[in-house]
Formats: C-alpha cells, sequence, structure tokens
C-alpha cells in the first residue's frame, strides 16, 4: 500500500470493519471488533487478524495481512482453557457453513474496505468501527510492553490508535499491545 507505516494500524482497523461486516452480511450474526484485530460473536472470539509488514522509515515495501475465521470448528475443537472464550460461527448458527461462499464474501468486503481507505481517507472507516466496536463505552485495560492503560475508549485517532479516557481524566493514545474489555 501507498502509506506511511505508521498508519499500518488504518489497514488493521479496515480489515476488521470488513471482516465483521461479511460475518454479519453472510450470516446475521452481531459481530463486534475488540480493538485492533479481533473478531467477537455473543462476547467470544471467532476471528483474529494479523499483519506482518516489512517497511523503510518512510515507507511499506510490503505486507501480508492474515485473517483467521473459526468457520466450522467445534466447541471440541477448542481447548479447555479457551473453550469459553472461543466461538465459530457453525457454533452461533448450530450448522456447519459454506467456507468458500464465506471466504469470497470475505474478499468483497476487504476489497470494498480497502478502495473505500483508499479514496476517501480512514474517516468513513473509523465512523464504521464505532458502529463495530465492542471496546466503546466500555472499561479497557490496555497493556503494552513498557505501560498498562486503564479507563474507557473514546474513539480513534486518526492513524487508528485508540484514545483512553483515564479515571483521571487524561485521554491517552494506545498505538498496540493487548486490549482486555471488562
Amino acid at each position: 500500500p501507498g502509506f506511511h507505516p505508521r498508519k499500518i494500524t488504518q489497514l488493521t482497523i479496515t480489515s476488521a470493519v470488513a471482516a465483521a461486516e461479511a460475518v454479519r452480511r453472510m450470516f446475521q450474526l452481531p459481530a463486534l471488533i475488540k480493538w485492533p484485530n479481533d473478531i467477537y460473536i455473543n462476547n467470544k472470539k471467532c476471528a483474529g487478524i494479523l499483519i506482518d509488514m516489512s517497511a523503510e522509515l518512510d515507507a511499506i515495501d510490503h505486507l501480508a495481512l492474515g485473517i483467521g475465521v473459526n468457520v466450522n470448528s467445534r466447541k471440541s475443537d477448542f481447548s479447555k482453557s479457551i473453550s469459553g472464550r472461543a466461538t465459530s460461527i457453525a457454533i452461533e448458527l448450530g450448522e456447519k457453513c459454506d467456507r468458500i461462499s464465506f471466504a469470497r464474501e470475505l474478499l468483497r468486503q476487504l476489497e470494498k474496505h480497502y478502495d473505500k481507505l483508499v479514496r476517501e481517507g480512514f474517516g468513513p472507516i473509523s465512523e464504521q468501527w464505532v458502529d463495530l466496536s465492542l471496546s466503546l463505552g466500555r472499561r479497557v485495560e490496555a497493556r503494552s510492553e513498557n505501560e498498562t492503560v486503564t479507563g474507557t475508549p473514546v474513539r480513534l485517532d486518526d492513524d487508528g490508535g485508540l484514545l483512553i479516557r483515564t479515571d483521571t481524566g487524561i485521554v491517552r493514545k494506545v498505538s498496540g499491545g493487548d486490549l482486555i474489555v471488562y
């Protein structure tokens, strides 16, 4: 992509919006996004997104986008340690799903939302994220290597970072790490 490496979170958010929309359109399930890269259905993780990139200081050389979706997993496929926190589309629907049709819908949504990001900028994607957010308005803890920020997310910034209002009223930007939603 022809944008700055610091904006890579925009692509993560764009991909999350596309994945949530694909689940919603294809299966009519209430897919939500846990910032920045997880898709949840009924408070259980159903999908995750990873981006691996090679970049210079001011340009991305290339990147690989990976989206893992639990489509036809059964409850017995999950270990006991995650079975209460993970789900699949088939579990939520009570029946197996056509993975090829879902892959097509996911690719359609990725193309549509990526084109929107390129044509219109991050604003419209950010607005869609607000409608699909599992995190907004709930108490969270954002953990990174260097710090932990606790508070309530208020919005995304222009780069896709999560802005969290702490208990002292200060708004802090989180650009990465693990987000725990309470």
